[in-house]
């Protein structure tokens, strides 16, 4: 049975590892907002906890096994793909992933953006082990993508690039307020130390602005890799440029 901690609309977070959801938990928290959690047994305790299940990829039955109450906001978190690369790479260096994907460590850029990828699935609520295996990382963006765009109730769904969440927070958070209830001067920006680039939100802001990070660690081979793996037309419904870059982010409709 799931749980929400107010009474206002409950927000579902959802987003890959790497994409900002431990930071958008932390703002929605501090905001007042109610955030959806599902009962579980930890599998190393025994003791019944409560989890979100946010780095899940929207299969076609993860809503019916999940069941997430029927108002709930899913507020998607994306990053572009060469971004979300990286961070992925800094965090399977500092031993900080979970779950499968963890096989991952070790590897350097050019092997990590072909490596086959393998993430806990949904299904694992009703079939213990169950995973979900893409080709490679770019496989798995698309995967994630196209579960967020054709697998969620549309009119409540809420896409948040995480390049342009750091840029304008205000342009970000003001939308899932007005959504779930709550009155946007509500809203507190988390701004911890533990951010993955930088030790603070300006920092962040800083480097996500700037295209060149996100392609000056990668060979061409690789880039070239990448974008003809991603689906395009996904990538321009989550608020970018068809080639990833971040200059013109915009908002998804």
């Amino acid at each position: 049975m799931g749980h929400a901690s107010t009474a206002k609309v409950p927000a579902i977070i959802l987003g890959a590892y790497g994409t900002g959801t431990n930071w958008m938990v932390a703002t929605l928290r501090k905001s007042g907002v109610s955030l959806y959690s599902k009962a579980g047994i930890d599998r190393d305790t025994g003791e019944l906890v409560r989890h979100f299940f946010k780095h899940y990829v929207i299969e076609p039955d993860t809503l019916e096994i999940l069941r997430p109450p029927s108002n709930a906001l899913f507020v998607c978190l994306v990053k572009s793909p060469l971004f979300w690369i990286l961070s992925l790479e800094r965090m399977l260096s500092a031993n900080r992933m979970q779950g499968p994907m963890r096989k991952l460590c070790g590897l350097g850029l050019s092997s990590l953006v072909r490596a086959p990828a393998t993430m806990v699935s949904a299904r694992r609520e009703i079939t213990d082990g169950a995973t979900l295996n893409a080709t490679d990382l770019p496989d798995l963006w698309n995967r994630y993508a196209a579960g967020y765009l054709r697998r969620l109730p549309r009119e409540r769904t809420h896409i948040v690039p995480y390049e342009l969440a750091v840029r304008d927070p205000d342009a970000c958070f003001h939308p899932i307020l007005d959504r779930v209830g709550i009155a946007r001067e509500a809203l507190v920006i988390h701004t911890e130390r533990r951010m993955k680039i930088g030790h603070d939100l300006a920092e962040a802001r800083a480097y996500y602005a700037d295209d060149r990070n996100r392609l000056a660690p990668f060979a061409e081979a690789d880039i070239d890799f990448v974008q003809q793996r991603i689906d395009g037309d996904l990538l321009t419904a989550m608020g970018y440029e068809p080639d990833g870059s971040t200059r013109t982010i915009r908002q998804p409709a």
